[in-house]
């Protein structure tokens, strides 16, 4: 009969040891949950549909920027020089802002090699040169890590962020109708 008391004692045990290890697993797991989830939020900057504040600045040529300067449809990249993600994301950006011809687009660079980064843009866009994210472009628009893009609807819209950005809203509808329209396979 002892036998018997102890093997449930110990059985007991075990229950409470594995229902202890069990709770901290579950605790673990809600704060990697956590952490994941804020890995994967865009990393500040104006959400679609917010306005862009008034800012005035000069791009490369010494021309005048600011919000109302910038048309519908303009694309702005926030790039800096020595950034890896940032080199990748050059290439897409070039071949999206020289789509329509006339280029309408806006690259504000930053970083220590910012002016060879200006002159390689210069070729698709307006480009702006910023010290750091505190610059007035920067700052309307609320950047606070690179690369960062923006779609601009009238009266300075955000109406795309992140590569969404980097389809013209029109491309984006007319794949979108097409998409649609697609026969149904038999």
């Amino acid at each position: 009969m002892a036998f018997l008391v102890a093997l449930v004692v110990l059985v007991g045990l075990l229950c409470v040891i594995d229902l202890l290890l069990t709770i901290g697993v579950i605790r673990r797991l809600r704060e990697h949950t956590e952490l994941l989830r804020v890995r994967n939020e865009p990393p500040g900057g104006l959400p679609v549909g917010s306005i862009v504040d008034e800012f005035a600045g000069a791009d490369t040529d010494g021309r005048p920027v600011t919000r109302d300067s910038l048309p519908a449809g303009t694309l702005v990249a926030f790039l800096s020089s020595g950034c890896a993600p940032c080199e990748e994301m050059k290439p897409r950006f070039v071949e999206a802002a020289g789509m329509d011809g006339e280029p309408q687009a806006l690259a504000v660079v930053s970083g220590p090699g910012s002016r060879e980064l200006a002159a390689q843009l210069s070729a698709v866009a307006r480009v702006v040169v910023e010290d750091d994210t505190s610059g007035p472009v920067c700052a309307a628009f609320q950047v606070q890590a690179f690369p960062t893009l923006y779609r601009l609807g009238p009266g300075g819209r955000v109406t795309a962020t992140g590569p969404e950005a980097l389809t013209p809203a029109g491309s984006r509808d007319r794949a979108r109708r097409a998409g649609s329209r697609a026969p149904v396979g038999r």
